[in-house]
């Protein structure tokens, strides 16, 4: 699909050339072959999977679960079950996709989502999708120095107070090749975060 796809812009390019020869020529157009070569080989530099999604390869594989749940700022953690969580890399090492299941709050939990590396904006990107709502949950951001924790700022809508774009964090802590942790920090309402939510993830 990707040799396809640059084999596609190869034949775009040639014919926006040649198109544009017959048209005044403007600034923000490629003049020559050597532009279109530029701008193919910039293409493929962003395209190309770097060491950001290097990293992700340590999340293919399975993992056993264990969720902690928090209802609030002061509550007490509420244990679940262990689950699974399956993780596959897709895409010529673009992105890891996710697929979980197991049990939470007495009620049987299927999700998945992606997680990926943007290289343009430079930042991470993940969505996730599951059986308790019927949300698309989207957060971005950024890794610390050392790579080993990824922090994903996003909007949430509220089901339970019909609050709307609730801000939310999702974090993921890299512990060793076997062992990693996934957290969300719900708005405490005072410009603060609590933790409500954490998977610890123990390679199978």
């Amino acid at each position: 699909m990707h040799r396809f796809f640059i084999q596609f812009m190869v034949v775009l390019c040639t014919a926006f050339l040649v198109v544009s020869v017959a048209l005044p020529q403007q600034s923000d157009q490629p003049s020559s072959e050597e532009d279109i070569q530029k701008m193919l080989e910039a293409y493929e530099k962003l395209a190309a999977p770097g060491p950001e999604h290097a990293k992700l390869t340590s999340l293919a594989g399975e993992w056993i679960t264990h969720v902690k749940i928090w209802s609030g700022p002061d509550a007490e953690p509420i244990d679940s079950p262990p689950g699974l969580h399956k993780g596959e890399i897709i895409f010529d090492g673009r992105f890891v996709l996710f697929t979980q299941t197991g049990e939470m709050m007495d009620m049987q939990m299927e999700g998945m989502g992606v997680l990926g590396f943007d290289k343009l904006r430079k930042v991470y990107q993940m969505f996730w999708i599951d059986n308790s709502a019927t949300p698309i949950y989207i957060a971005s951001g950024t890794a610390d120095p050392t790579g080993k924790v990824i922090t994903l700022l996003g909007e949430v809508d509220d089901i339970l107070t019909g609050e709307r774009d609730k801000d939310v964090k999702w974090i993921y802590r890299f512990e060793s090749d076997d062992k990693f942790f996934f957290e969300m920090w719900d708005s405490d309402g005072d410009g603060g975060f609590y933790k409500s939510f954490e998977v610890t993830y123990t390679k199978k």
